[in-house]
């Protein structure tokens, strides 16, 4: 996912700050009112921050009113945790030890507003994790999977994207823009790999022998689109391959022995195949047409397939335009019929998941914003839940049968009981422009 690629679809993002204006009048009843003047305020987001201990967050000031958005900021810190201010924005660096902090945030002496910052431990052992990433603030929300109650949070670095587990680690690897960064699930302390110049990183795989596959949506034609990482004893991310893409690789899925992957390449209208040994080297073995614009892949290893979204719409592609869901072979990477549509000529489907034991597959739909549900093989459609604004990646989690569905433009992920059929999801908000979820089973802590 990349920022050109939030502005073609016109989206905007409007900060939460509550404004508040007076009217000012005359004391003649037939005096116009003078036109509005807005009070003076100030807002730091998030506003009931929870942070892991030893971890950082990104405090930011939204000011209003009278002082404009240029109005400079002056942030002051109550308690053990640091502080480093940079204008509108602030590094908080929380103490080792559970406990509280105040931070405030004042502008031009007329406006001031505070919050509380909670320091918390990592997860217990034996709680599931949901870990949502945020593009816009570049914050992990961890939540218990089970019931979405929000356990902490953290900074992961700037535009957090994909997500990874790495379960057997105890690892998550998460893209960020040009670096990715691993988060040790037992303390939730991230380290970042040295930046790459130029890439934005986008999805990530694990693959077999501990290492990750990651696409870099900046990638063109015959460059090293995918870069193959592993996450050294102490911890950090280091670079040990790379393999030539198609233009725009975005979409990535791995089958469950991490021997084999598969990217989508946007900007090609192509599926690829990658054999990978586990020593870090992966090579093509396969590339096939898509329809229009495919941008996320599924596999169902159960029934041999591959499900790709074809983010196309007739504003693109005008009266060629096929946005859908395909199906392809595993083996042969063959199309299985014809393109499925999942909504309207403009839902644009975007992200897939799959439900093996349930054999059912779920479209998220960003112009529609819905998630659309189909049986495996027949894609009978079985119903269509509304979303949050702009739904982007659905997650599965495989052993409580819940689908997450993070709803990018209207910081919120729902997550819906894919049993009992109810459009009634749970629904939390969460940080700004969540993309995805990975779900971790407990474990992590002695």
């Amino acid at each position: 996912m990349t920022p050109e690629r939030k502005s073609s679809l016109g989206i905007a993002i409007a900060s939460a700050v509550v404004v508040t204006f007076a009217i000012q009048t005359t004391g003649s009843a037939s005096a116009a009112p003078s036109a509005p003047t807005f009070i003076p305020t100030i807002a730091i987001q998030p506003p009931d921050p929870i942070v892991f201990a030893g971890a950082a967050m990104v405090l930011r000031a939204f000011a209003s009113g009278a002082l404009g958005a240029s109005a400079g900021v002056r942030w002051s810190l109550v308690g053990p945790g640091t502080l480093q201010p940079a204008g509108d924005e602030a590094l908080y660096q929380a103490p080792s030890e559970s406990g509280t902090d105040a931070v405030i945030a004042a502008a031009q002496g007329t406006a001031a507003s505070a919050v509380t910052v909670r320091t918390t431990k990592p997860p217990s052992a034996g709680v599931p994790l949901a870990i949502v990433t945020c593009y816009d603030s570049g914050l992990l929300d961890v939540r218990d999977a089970r019931t979405s109650a929000r356990i902490g949070e953290l900074t992961a670095g700037s535009q957090a994207g994909g997500i990874a587990i790495d379960a057997r680690r105890h690892i998550a690897l998460v893209t960020a823009r040009d670096r990715v960064v691993a988060l040790d699930l037992r303390t939730m302390r991230p380290l970042p790999s040295t930046p790459h110049p130029g890439a934005q990183f986008s999805s990530v795989a694990q693959l077999a022998g501990g290492f990750f596959a990651v696409t870099d949506a900046n990638a063109r034609r015959g460059d090293d689109g995918v870069l193959i990482f592993r996450v050294d004893d102490g911890g950090r991310p280091l670079l040990a391959g790379a393999a030539r893409s198609g233009e725009t690789p975005e979409g990535i899925a791995a089958s469950r022995d991490g021997r084999a992957f598969y990217v989508t390449q946007v900007n090609d209208n192509s599926l690829a195949r990658y054999g990978f040994d586990g020593r870090g080297t992966a090579r093509l073995t396969k590339s096939v047409r898509t329809g229009p614009r495919p941008f996320d892949v599924a596999l169902d290893e159960r029934d041999g397939l591959a499900f790709v979204t074809d983010n196309d719409t007739p504003y693109l592609s005008g009266v060629h335009a096929r946005p859908g869901l395909e199906m392809f072979e595993l083996a042969s990477l063959e199309r299985r019929g014809h393109a499925v549509s999942t909504g309207s000529g403009d839902a644009l489907p975007l992200g897939v998941a799959v439900d093996e034991t349930l054999r059912e597959v779920f479209v998220t739909n960003e112009g529609d914003a819905t998630v659309a549900a189909y049986r495996i093989p027949t894609m009978q459609r079985i119903s269509t839940w509304p979303t949050g604004l702009t739904p982007w990646l659905p997650t599965i989690d495989q052993r409580r049968h819940l689908l997450f569905v993070p709803s990018a433009r209207g910081d919120e992920v729902r997550v819906f009981d894919t049993r009992a059929r109810l459009a009634q999801p749970v629904r939390f908000g969460t940080c700004s422009y969540p993309t995805a979820v990975a779900i971790a089973d407990g474990g992590f802590n002695p």
